[in-house]
């Protein structure tokens, strides 16, 4: 999930007003604070200029997290086993 803070808007303002000229022709100044979140927060993240640092940190997170689930075996994929053949697998 990405959290996106005041701050990420001030200090990426330059990416807000691109996008909202890009995808809405609007200039964001106009419009009342409910009407820019939900337009700010509906941008599509993949072609947004606000939102691409956070979808590469987004993407960078979930890269190392699989390559460390590859390193500790947590990625191993599950089956499902009735208790008697567990049991039968155990000697139980």
């Amino acid at each position: 999930k990405i959290s996106i803070s005041i701050d990420d808007v001030v200090e990426r303002w330059n990416s807000v007003e691109a996008d909202f000229q890009r995808f809405y022709n609007l200039n964001p100044l106009s419009l009342t604070w409910r009407r820019f979140r939900v337009l700010l927060f509906n941008l599509v993240s993949q072609e947004s200029s606000f939102y691409s640092p956070f979808m590469a940190e987004l993407y960078e997170e979930m890269k190392q997290e699989q390559e460390f689930n590859e390193k500790t075996g947590k990625n191993i994929p599950r089956v499902s086993v009735s208790l008697d053949t567990a049991m039968d697998e155990l000697g139980m």
